[in-house]
């Protein structure tokens, strides 16, 4: 039988709780190996969801198609939005001076150099 991503994700009660004995509450009550073993699941489950992906890119690319041709904007949008799962984030970086204070840069000239 092959495994789904549904069947990787745990049952929950009527109030959207965890149902007794699951999985889940047994890594976090025993808090033995609980780390290894969700990294487990969390790894099917990214492995079931790349199947998923591979298996339906051709009707993602035609619906994308379609929106593109109503709504060129917003079929941009959704390309922008699906490029943040492709490619890594970037971190913002401050530079500051010594100690905090104002970075000094000092640019030198080397007088003109030109071509030809």
């Amino acid at each position: 039988m092959t495994e789904t991503v549904q069947d990787l994700i745990p049952a929950r009660s009527d109030k959207g709780l965890f149902a007794p004995g699951n999985t889940i509450n047994k890594m976090r009550a025993d808090r033995v190996g609980s780390a290894g073993l969700e990294g487990i699941k969390r790894r099917q489950f990214r492995e079931k969801l790349q199947q998923f992906s591979e298996l339906n890119f051709d009707q993602v690319q035609g619906w994308f198609g379609e929106v593109a041709a109503k709504d060129p904007a917003e079929a941009i949008r959704l390309y922008l939005n699906l490029l943040e799962f492709c490619l890594p984030k970037l971190a913002r970086v401050e530079h500051s001076g010594e100690g905090g204070r104002e970075l000094v840069v000092n640019l030198v000239n080397f007088g003109n150099h030109t071509t030809g």
